[in-house]
């Protein structure tokens, strides 16, 4: 909160006009200063926690509180940062400085994050941030680009468990000693709350998209039990997942392993189905068929895919080349007999390992109803056989 000082005991002791009475006077002032200021307080966490108890959207809940952060304390930055363990990265939910909001993409965790995670305790410098931050890291300052150094700051750990799972900072870049422990106080239990919030989001989130992926696969295979085409179970997977996933491009293909080449059985860019012809495959298929493993690209793609490929990597004739990606390997038993590939064209980041985890099992319901479907067609094809013979 934006609370004024108050008048130290030591500048009451000197005043010469001071008495017993005075002193009561000043006390039970202060006293009702500090009441109301915390009946402030209490209404400020009433509204936020009425409006986080509506909220199931996780970008709305760092909106909700980072916005009514902004108004109550006396910061020029604030910023909602949460952790991604698997690529050791912070991810900016919310910055605003001078009112300007900034978006911004992912960075490694420096040192000061690293010691929230440790400490799973607040950290706050008020005085000498240069120096105190260069103690923490033993580096020089640094700053989100785009924004300029502080001179109080404040971090305090969204916790889950016994888990940082993010972080909120308030940061005031004209003047030192900002924050007072009444501001302290009162972010923590905005903190607890928000973090609460975001937990119970998640796990509501993640329920609603177990369902409906649930939905999606049911559906999925009550089509394929009925569908003993080849090409036709293509068409209706790869058109059920044009409309599930964030990709302008949706590509199933095969392998002939006889002659070394991948066969374009459904493809999709930007709403167009395109009928390539068969290649050889290259050093990327190829490991794909050698290890058998789902491999998700989310960042510099050209580079990755062009390093597993030893060579430049050329997407297919006419199309562009992707900025994200998942390949997932359509498997019969050791045999990988294909593959599934999405592609964001636009952007990177643009898939998660819940899809993933969906793709994956698509790919394996798919993989089974094309083995059935061979089989059954191989059968029929034996019996038209035999009846020829017979006659």
């Amino acid at each position: 909160m934006k609370s004024k000082p108050t008048k130290s005991t030591q500048t009451l002791k000197n005043n010469p006009v001071s008495n017993k009475g005075n002193d009561i006077s000043i006390t039970l002032k202060e006293s009702l200063q500090l009441l109301d200021q915390r009946n402030a307080e209490l209404a400020v966490i009433r509204s936020v926690q009425e409006g986080l108890a509506a909220e199931m959207d996780l970008q709305g809940i760092y909106d909700l509180v980072g916005n009514k952060i902004r108004v109550l304390f006396d910061a020029q930055v604030v910023s909602m940062c949460n952790f991604n363990y698997e690529n050791n990265t912070e991810e900016f939910k919310y910055i605003f400085e001078d009112g300007e909001r900034f978006i911004l993409k992912p960075r490694p965790i420096d040192k000061v994050r690293q010691k929230l995670i440790d400490t799973k305790e607040l950290i706050c410098i008020n005085e000498n941030a240069d120096e105190e931050w260069t103690k923490i890291t033993g580096e020089e300052p640094t700053v989100v680009p785009g924004t300029k150094l502080t001179k109080s700051v404040l971090y305090v750990p969204m916790i889950v468990g016994t888990e940082v799972r993010g972080y909120v900072s308030l940061q005031n870049v004209d003047r030192e000693n900002a924050f007072s422990e009444s501001d302290i106080s009162l972010l923590n239990t905005l903190v607890n709350s928000m973090s609460v919030a975001l937990e119970n989001a998640r796990l509501f989130n993640e329920t609603e998209q177990r369902n409906a992926e649930l939905a999606v696969i049911n559906s999925v295979q009550e089509g394929l039990v009925a569908e003993m085409d080849m090409q036709g179970i293509y068409d209706l997977v790869g058109d059920k997942i044009r409309n599930l996933f964030d990709a302008q491009v949706t590509g199933i293909v095969s392998f002939n392993h006889d002659n070394k080449t991948e066969e374009f059985q459904y493809i999709y860019e930007d709403g167009e189905r395109l009928f390539p012809e068969s290649r050889p495959y290259d050093e990327f298929r190829s490991q794909i068929i050698k290890n058998k493993k789902t491999l998700l690209i989310n960042e510099n793609a050209t580079k990755v895919l062009s390093e597993i490929n030893g060579k430049p990597f050329k997407p297919v004739a006419n199309t562009r080349m992707a900025q994200s990606a998942i390949y997932a390997p359509m498997t019969v038993g050791k045999s990988v007999t294909g593959y599934v590939s999405l592609q964001n064209l636009d952007k990177e980041n643009a898939f998660t390992e819940s899809d993933v985890s969906l793709l994956n099992t698509l790919v394996n319901s798919m993989s089974v109803a094309l083995e059935n479907a061979r089989l059954f067609n191989e059968t029929e094809q034996r019996n038209a056989e035999l009846a020829v013979i017979n006659s």
